[in-house]
């Protein structure tokens, strides 16, 4: 017996039914069991656990490397979350906030993103243009001559 799962979303004229069973036929079983670990890592239906990046930005990473659907499908069949795969999910997050980096640890990531700002501010600091950085008080001696 096949039975279909319909998801009622949306209200007055953007209200509409999913076939979610249709849908899962469209990925793979790996993918479809991650899912239901990325809905508890990343919390809430409606509000993010990560900072600044929504609920689509993970789904979107976890699309892009079969590696991260292991890990989550992982965390989907135990409540037991070992050494390798808290590493595993460290490695997702930085990856979720920042693709470009090789941070594999949340702390690295941090510590980069935070040296990346200091750094812009320090050096806007010392390349700011003279008329931004040179007081009032300069402009009025300057201009009685």
């Amino acid at each position: 017996m096949k039975v279909h799962l319909l998801f009622d979303t949306g209200t007055g004229n953007r209200r509409r039914l999913i076939d979610v069973t249709k849908l899962s036929e469209e990925f793979t079983p790996v993918y479809c069991a991650a899912l239901l670990g990325l809905h508890a890592f990343s919390r809430c239906d409606t509000t993010s656990a990560f900072k600044g990046i929504g609920k689509v930005k993970p789904l979107k990473t976890l699309q892009k490397k079969t590696k991260h659907q292991e890990v989550f499908k992982c965390l989907r069949e135990s409540w037991e979350v070992t050494n390798d795969l808290f590493l595993a999910l460290e490695e997702f997050t930085c990856t979720m906030y920042n693709t470009s980096t090789k941070a594999k640890e949340v702390d690295r990531l941090m510590y980069e993103m935070l040296q990346s700002v200091w750094w812009s501010i320090e050096f806007k600091e010392k390349h700011r243009p003279l008329a931004l950085t040179t007081p009032k008080s300069v402009f009025r001696s300057i201009s009685r001559g």
